[in-house]
């Protein structure tokens, strides 16, 4: 039997060799806990995976992790490191327990979708429509999990273009993809004087918009929604951002000026994707990568004509978190493959009260585990977290506030 990591040891070793483990489904508390044991369990992956795993992808990111984890005020990459660390993120998004039942849940509807032929035909224009029209009905769902990982693995440029043509490939791993070719990197680190960041057994987590939180249909709904918005040619606004950026539309039409209509479609169109304000993964217990939605670098690069909202209707992070990193050279048509080009990024240092809620957005997401190098360097994120459980969280962590002191 083969014991597989669904979070890689090489992360699980900068946190410490022994991680204290919080289990929120059974309030089991565990000190000291050895890393060969913790985010693992027997068989999860077959073993061809669990090879593969290691060869293209653990192997070449974990030779590439001290390049990000470097201290100092810049992290300049490759082409070849960005898009090893783009491949990254994409396994992240999909490799962990709670993925299985996204994969059911999204096979269940591709085979529902292939029986709602206007959907279907309107799907095609996109290009995505051979994922709803190639259902092959006697395909287990965790083969359909192991081939979504699997074509990831293959490639070494997981962009969309090249997962679709890929013949192998799912709906999922060019859904996700994306995502993530619309968003843009940035890294957050925790300092010396506030809390650590705490791992989970979930690869990602994230902030959502405001007004998805309060208004968005369940997970399961998600395709009725598509249905409905196409059937009755109705927008998806599942946010505020994209309510802002139609109101910005709407301005326009007043006006007279539709100079920017264009690029503000096209802002539309890619948060009917990437809906949450911004993703995070695990690389230390002092710094993150974050995925950010696409919006916050177009109004940070957007016409003067258009007015930028104030941060605070959609993040409870700050604006300068969202910082844009730099390319030498610029990006131009010609150059978009330079291998020669260079990817320059800053990493933003957070206050103690935004490690304490990006701590609590991981706590929230967590599946069966929680760690940390200590319980105490993540106690005013437990303290913070249950504060504010009361409003909408959903994981219990009673034994670990009994645990800490947090009355």
């Amino acid at each position: 039997m083969t014991n597989c990591h669904y979070v890689p040891r090489f992360i699980q070793k900068r946190f410490g060799q022994n991680l204290d483990a919080f289990n929120v489904k059974t309030q089991e508390i565990r000190h000291g806990t050895p890393i060969e044991g913790l985010f693992s369990q027997e068989d999860f992956y077959p073993d061809w995976l669990e090879k593969k795993f290691n060869e293209r992808s653990e192997q070449p990111f974990s030779m590439l992790l001290p390049k990000l984890l470097k201290p100092g005020k810049e992290i300049v990459l490759n082409r070849t490191d960005l898009l090893q660390l783009k491949k990254f993120i994409l396994l992240e998004m999909l490799r962990a327990p709670s993925e299985l039942m996204t994969a059911y849940k999204s096979r269940q509807q591709q085979k529902q979708m292939t029986e709602y032929s206007q959907i279907t035909e309107e799907m095609t224009k996109y290009r995505m429509g051979r994922y709803f029209t190639e259902v092959d009905s006697d395909e287990k769902f965790t083969d359909y999990w192991y081939r979504t990982i699997d074509c990831i693995l293959e490639m070494d440029d997981v962009n969309p273009v090249n997962i679709y043509n890929n013949p192998d490939s799912t709906y999922d791993a060019w859904h996700w993809s994306m995502i993530l070719y619309s968003g843009y990197q940035a890294f957050w680190d925790a300092s010396d004087t506030t809390d650590e960041f705490l791992i989970t057994d979930e690869g990602m987590t994230s902030e959502r918009d405001a007004y998805a939180v309060a208004h968005s249909d369940s997970w399961d709904d998600s395709f009725n929604t598509i249905k409905r918005s196409i059937k009755y040619n109705i927008p998806i606004v599942g946010s505020n951002k994209a309510r802002e950026l139609m109101a910005q539309i709407a301005n326009m039409n007043e006006t007279g000026d539709r100079t920017y209509e264009i690029e503000l479609y096209k802002q539309i169109q890619s948060l009917t994707r990437f809906t949450e304000n911004f993703m995070m993964f695990h690389l230390s217990p002092r710094r993150m990568v974050v995925l950010i939605n696409p919006y916050f670098q177009f109004f940070q690069t957007c016409p003067k004509l258009l007015v930028a909202p104030n941060i605070s209707d959609y993040t409870k992070m700050d604006l300068r978190c969202f910082r844009m990193n730099k390319r030498d050279p610029p990006a131009t048509m010609e150059n978009v493959e330079d291998k020669n080009a260079r990817y320059i990024y800053n990493p933003v240092k957070l206050r103690q009260d935004e490690v304490e809620y990006c701590n609590a957005l991981w706590m929230d997401r967590a599946y069966h585990w929680v760690a940390a190098s200590s319980f105490m360097n993540i106690r005013r994120s437990v303290a913070r977290y249950k504060v504010e459980a009361a409003g909408y969280y959903r994981n219990d962590y009673t034994e670990l506030y009994n645990e800490l002191n947090i009355n």
